[in-house]
């Protein structure tokens, strides 16, 4: 995972990933498209543990190859899906993994976001406000075209001064208390709302 994180103008960005074993499916990355613009992208592989990380580490090194070539997010989608199956067991395999993409570009048309199966993003407005972002996607790796090209949609978010997006993966939504209840997506914005003036500081 990046030690560094990108300089975007407008903008803070941090990033933190706490495996459940030594190991894991979980990452984020940063990257440069094609015309210049920052990238985030955050990941889930299916299962956990060494497979898990090794097939995430196949998808970041695609997804970094791809992305300062292909003319959109969604092209670079497709062609780390294309990429995936193509190293894969066969389609009838249910052992096969797949892989859940989040991804947030900044550039001069604003601020998009593309989602390939993965969490929703949690989008906390400056007066406390919040809404859960999901636009249409399936995950990388489990259908061929032209159904998983169809099924992608890329978004542009109105945001303003002291706004916060909150990219995550299920991770932190499934944690249990010990009473067993799960964090959730409402706890979580809850926590996000009311720690509002740590993530500005």
């Amino acid at each position: 995972l990046p030690e560094r994180f990108p300089s975007v103008p407008g903008f803070d960005i941090y990033a933190i990933s706490i495996p459940a074993y030594d190991v894991g499916g979980d990452y984020y990355d940063f990257s440069t498209l094609w015309d210049g613009s920052p990238m985030i992208a955050i990941g889930d592989v299916s299962g956990k543990g060494i497979s898990a990380s090794i097939y995430m580490a196949e998808t970041k090194g695609v997804v970094q190859s791809l992305a300062p070539i292909m003319a959109s997010m969604a092209e670079m989608v497709e062609g780390t899906n294309t990429a995936l199956l193509h190293n894969s067991p066969s389609l009838t395999s249910l052992r096969r993994s797949f892989v859940t993409l989040g991804l947030l570009s900044f550039g001069k048309k604003g601020v998009r976001y593309l989602r390939a199966g993965h969490t929703p993003l949690l989008h906390v407005h400056a007066d406390g406000s919040h809404e859960f972002l999901q636009p249409r996607g399936m995950a990388v790796g489990l259908i061929r075209e032209p159904l998983f090209t169809e099924s992608l949609e890329e978004i542009t978010l109105a945001t303003h001064s002291g706004d916060v997006l909150f990219l995550f993966s299920d991770g932190i939504t499934d944690a249990r208390n010990p009473e067993g209840a799960e964090l959730g997506y409402q706890r979580l914005a809850g926590f996000v709302r009311d720690n509002l003036h740590i993530l500005r500081a």
